[in-house]
């Protein structure tokens, strides 16, 4: 099922690659051809904007070819984030034709140049709006359909050329009545929106190869199929990869320190295969014995709840254990915190939960409070 879900992802992509190709190509030259003959910089500059779309079209399409070949020695997680890739190359591509559309604009603005702009060049700009537009809407429903920030890039191409083409029409219409400055400012006003559009489409890939925190709703999902094992006491500790067509997951869960190995490897094996089949992840879990609960362990949970409700840096812990020796009592959990901070406030933090579980319980002789890092935290 997921091979032929990738083989649609990919034919669709790439048909649209090249139905933005051919498309683009007849506007570029509709645009240059009406650039020329009118002398309008405003609609040269949006004829060239629309010819980057033809080259981010063409990266459209070998991203989609490059993400659907298999894993190799290589590349063993595969060439899925070859989309992330194409999406910064094509914002790069379009960052550059700001400035240098920007240039231009100022240097029109500085040294003004007559515009023989006609009605008839604008209603032709005009219907090159709807086109793009539609294309814009037509790619972007793809774009979600198929969760592929390559065609929501390309989307926001054929938008953001639509919008620029809707200025240059404005520039020919004050050209007919004579104020032909306008022309170099609408120049500017491209360049610096491409830019934007630039960095909208570059902000998204770059988070996820740097490494993004585990999506929310895939942590609720994670947790509700562990809730349907029954032996699981607890999960924590998920962290989440993606590689685009293959994610994987690492977690911990929790069950009964009496459990034989055999039997905590065989739930493992479970939610694993669960994993794998409900939400197509590749999952290593680790298995933690955790004790049966006492009055003492509930007192204590409470206590380090409230604390973590009343400061602000504390998350939520996890993974509370009791050791008795004797009368004394030793304690471990694990800490999430909400933001990353130096060793001097961890421990400061750790100090404040050691000090008030002691005032409140003086039996605990020990108190070992293990921060988990960022990555691990749970949104």
């Amino acid at each position: 099922m997921k091979n032929t879900s990738q083989k649609n992802k990919t034919r669709i992509g790439i048909r649209l690659g090249y139905m933005s190709v051919s498309i683009n190509f007849l506007l570029f030259m509709l645009k240059l051809f009406l650039g020329f003959m009118s002398h309008s910089l405003a609609i040269i500059s949006d004829a060239f904007h629309t010819l980057s779309d033809i080259l981010t079209s063409f990266l459209v399409i070998i991203s989609f070819k490059v993400s659907a070949k298999p894993s190799d020695p290589e590349h063993p997680f595969g060439h899925g984030r070859a989309e992330q890739i194409t999406s910064i190359v094509m914002a790069t591509l379009l960052g550059v034709t700001a400035v240098e559309l920007a240039k231009v604009g100022i240097g029109r603005i500085l040294h003004p140049a007559p515009i023989a702009a006609t009605w008839l060049i604008a209603g032709l700009m005009a219907i090159t709006v709807i086109i793009k537009e539609w294309m814009a809407r037509y790619t972007q429903k793809y774009s979600a359909r198929l969760d592929s920030g390559t065609l929501n890039a390309d989307a926001w191409h054929h938008h953001s050329d639509a919008i620029t083409t809707i200025l240059v029409i404005i520039a020919i219409i004050l050209a007919r009545y004579g104020i032909s400055l306008f022309d170099g400012i609408v120049g500017i006003l491209i360049g610096f929106y491409i830019l934007y559009i630039a960095y909208k489409i570059v902000k998204k890939p770059i988070d996820q190869i740097m490494g993004e925190p585990t999506p929310p709703g895939l942590t609720g999902d994670i947790k509700n199929l562990a809730a349907g094992v029954p032996e699981i006491r607890n999960i924590h500790d998920i962290i989440f990869h993606n590689y685009g067509n293959i994610r994987l997951v690492s977690l911990h869960i929790e069950v009964d320190e009496n459990m034989a190995l055999s039997k905590a490897h065989q739930i493992a094996e479970v939610l694993t295969g669960k994993l794998q089949k409900e939400l197509d992840l590749y999952a290593t879990v680790h298995v933690d014995p955790m004790s049966k609960k006492t009055s003492l362990h509930y007192e204590i949970e409470k206590k380090v709840a409230k604390f973590c409700v009343a400061d602000n840096l504390c998350h939520s812990f996890h993974e509370l254990r009791i050791v008795h020796d004797k009368k004394a009592v030793a304690i471990h959990f694990d800490l999430q915190i909400k933001r990353e901070v130096s060793d001097t406030t961890k421990d400061e933090l750790k100090g404040q939960i050691t000090k008030s579980l002691k005032e409140q319980f003086p039996q605990i002789e020990k108190v070992e409070i293990t921060i988990d890092p960022l990555f691990a935290l749970e949104t």
